[in-house]
């Protein structure tokens, strides 16, 4: 299995101790902000939580609650599964 720490040394942000499979599914959020022109701030204010909460999860800081990955999943269109469970290595 591939590490994050391994492939990714030096990518500031990034919680190199998470797989890089897990990271990789934090993107889908990512492009989805990207493509829509949408700041992490803006996301936040939408949901009602801190700026900094949706960054720490595009970071892979943090994963977030039920709750909250079903209400970012409603707001983006982003599959629920991809913000609650990690892929396994096989599927990513």
């Amino acid at each position: 299995m591939c590490w994050a720490g391994q492939s990714l040394i030096g990518k500031k942000g990034l919680d190199l101790s998470l797989p890089i499979w897990q990271i990789q599914r934090m993107d889908k959020l990512a492009n989805h902000l990207s493509e829509t022109g949408k700041k992490p701030a803006q996301l936040a204010q939408e949901l009602g939580v801190e700026p900094s909460t949706i960054t720490r999860i595009l970071k892979g800081e943090r994963r977030p609650s039920p709750d909250l990955a079903k209400r970012i999943s409603d707001a983006t269109g982003v599959p629920i599964v991809d913000l609650l469970y990690p892929a396994s290595p096989e599927a990513a």
